[in-house]
């Protein structure tokens, strides 16, 4: 009981924080929308695709999470969003877009990776490594099972990892990057990625591709000198630096 009133807290003072009291209200209402929407026979028929994923890779990657219900250390939660897994058909349309790429070079970096379902939809290239970026203490501790625990016969990469750090302050690798994005953040966490982003690309020229899925902050990556759109569909957007 003190857990769930604790995260309740929490909840109320993220959505203080990012849209006052009346958008808190507007928030709380919305929630209660997107909850009934769940009882929707497509969104059910979704989640049926999730748990199956699931058992057929022996992980635990499914559901929805509420960043106010993550341990974490400072005060970077407040800007995130909740954790779910990135579907497999958007994903799988991204990953097309890329196969012209030679991608044993690349590194695969989801940002924000929580229990990891992107991480193992991308093993299933053959990437030089996979590595994922968590805030979320206990998003890692499964994502760090999940690795272990994973198996697949389209398994191409190997090499997954997850480290748990706040993605405003990581440093990205001076090497050919996939940088994948499931809308893990608000602007003011994806403002400080995106500026590390530029930075890092002025100091080392190198291909770097962005992909984002719901792309609620487009505009921060299409300011990005040297970053040109590359594909985008629906429900994503991709860039390229080369």
């Amino acid at each position: 009981m003190l857990r769930t009133v604790s995260h309740l807290g929490r909840r109320i003072k993220k959505s203080v924080t990012n849209n006052g009291v009346g958008g808190t209200a507007v928030v709380a209402a919305r929630f209660a929308w997107v909850q009934a929407q769940r009882l929707r026979p497509s969104v059910r028929k979704a989640m049926a695709e999730e748990r199956a994923f699931d058992i057929e890779h022996d992980v635990d990657t499914a559901g929805i999470i509420p960043t106010a219900n993550l341990d974490t250390e400072g005060d970077s939660w407040i800007y995130g969003n909740r954790y779910e897994c990135s579907p497999a058909e958007e994903f799988d349309k991204i990953m097309a877009s890329l196969a012209s790429e030679d991608m044993s070079r690349l590194t695969f970096i989801d940002v924000g990776c929580g229990k990891g379902r992107a991480m193992f939809m991308a093993a299933h290239h053959p990437f030089k490594r996979i590595e994922g970026i968590e805030l979320g203490k206990d998003l890692v501790a499964s994502c760090e099972r999940n690795i272990r625990s994973f198996r697949s016969d389209g398994q191409r990469c190997h090499a997954l990892s997850v480290s748990c750090q706040d993605a405003s302050t990581f440093m990205l690798p001076d090497e050919p990057l996939v940088l994948y994005f499931n809308n893990p953040f608000t602007e003011p966490i994806m403002a400080k990625v995106v500026a590390h982003l530029r930075a890092s690309l002025e100091k080392t020229s190198r291909t770097v591709y962005v992909a984002y899925y719901n792309p609620q902050h487009a505009e921060l990556f299409d300011a990005v000198p040297g970053l040109e759109p590359f594909d985008g569909g629906t429900w994503y957007r991709i860039w390229k630096a080369a």
